[in-house]
């Protein structure tokens, strides 16, 4: 009788685990694997690193090594992330003002073009799901980086 108790105890406690774990799949929302990428940036600037995230986030990371202050534009052409040439980085609040984001050099930050938001795709071949482009500046020159956001089965 004990081996029996024991073994419905243990069933039981597996099928609990087997509900957590799916319910658990279902709170952190779809995972599969899409992948964002800078191909390249123009005009190449010393000191200058950028990369993208390796995942839904749609974020990028920029390292502000060139001596002068780093300006990334919004989708709107607006200016909305800055880096001082002293690695002191500044984002717009919802009052348009320049608020201290971190004491970092590197900043990590969401850009929408960069994410991916749509229907899970499907098939086994590699899909560019979107092309982008995000502008900015350092000091008084202009740049662009080029990427791509890439389902990867």
């Amino acid at each position: 009788m004990k081996k029996r108790e024991a073994a419905g105890i243990l069933l039981l406690l597996g099928v609990a685990g087997l509900i957590l774990w799916w319910f658990c799949g279902l709170i952190r929302g779809p995972s599969y694997p899409v992948f964002a990428y800078v191909d390249k940036v123009e005009p190449e600037i010393p000191g200058l690193i950028i990369e993208a995230t390796r995942g839904l986030g749609g974020e990028l990371f920029i390292t502000n090594k060139t001596g002068k202050d780093v300006v990334i534009f919004d989708q709107g052409g607006e200016e909305f992330i800055r880096i001082t040439s002293d690695n002191k980085i500044f984002e717009k609040d919802e009052n348009d003002k320049w608020v201290r984001h971190t004491d970092s050099n590197l900043i990590s930050f969401y850009y929408p073009p960069v994410g991916y938001e749509g229907p899970r795709p499907t098939g086994w071949k590699k899909q560019v799901l979107s092309e982008w482009v995000v502008e900015g500046r350092v000091g008084d020159t202009p740049f662009k980086i080029y990427g791509r956001t890439v389902y990867e089965p």
